[in-house]
């Protein structure tokens, strides 16, 4: 229980954080969602 709440607590801060920065973060949550598929898409490619 206490670690459950302890861990709702972080993630409750961590979603905050995430909405408050939410314009600035997009572009670099963007990039890194780009790099990451690509990154999928280019390993999948060498198999």
């Amino acid at each position: 229980m206490i670690m459950a709440a302890g861990s709702n607590i972080i993630l409750e801060s961590g979603y905050t954080l995430i909405l408050g920065n939410h314009a600035r973060n997009r572009g670099i949550f963007l990039k890194l969602l780009g790099l990451g598929s690509a990154t999928l898409l280019f390993g999948f490619g060498m198999f």
